[in-house]
């Protein structure tokens, strides 16, 4: 497999990381500060740093990782790497927010009735909405690692 950089790659990564020094670097220490201030509960907050992710999702970083078909970036394994990296190497927490998150939630998408995707899509890839990955278990919480499983025969 060849985990080289194809110039389109280095690219968008560039772009990426110059929208992140331009637009999202200078606000994140007053994001954290008014975040930290809040403990993230404020409506105002919340409003901004959806538009920055929005911002991310008219440049066309936000839906990197979802499949075109379904409307995203489509982009390879290496390429998302390639941005996370980027994201990673700026120290910045809100660099991250402006992908889609690891591992868009490609198949609940892909399984979605026309209907529902049509619904929800759409503004899922423009960053109106997001999605989330939720566990509770008990003993473990939300630690997944943390979770045992065993079976017993039962009939």
């Amino acid at each position: 497999m060849d985990f080289s950089f194809g110039p389109e790659e280095k690219a968008l990564a560039d772009s990426f990381r110059d929208f992140l020094k331009r637009e999202v670097l200078p606000k994140e220490g007053e994001l954290k500060q008014r975040f930290t201030e809040t403990d993230g509960e404020s409506e105002e907050l919340r409003a901004e740093v959806l538009a920055m992710r929005r911002r991310s999702a008219h440049l066309g970083f936000y839906a990197v990782d979802i499949p075109t078909e379904l409307g995203g970036g489509g982009l390879s394994f290496v390429g998302q790497a390639l941005l996370r990296e980027v994201a990673g190497s700026t120290g910045s927490f809100m660099a991250v927010a402006c992908l889609s998150g690891p591992e868009g939630p490609t198949g609940l998408l892909r399984g979605f009735t026309p209907a529902l995707r049509e619904r929800l899509v759409p503004p899922f890839l423009r960053a109106e909405i997001s999605g989330c990955f939720a566990l509770t278990e008990p003993d473990a919480g939300s630690d997944n690692q943390s979770m045992r499983t065993r079976a017993h025969r039962d009939g």
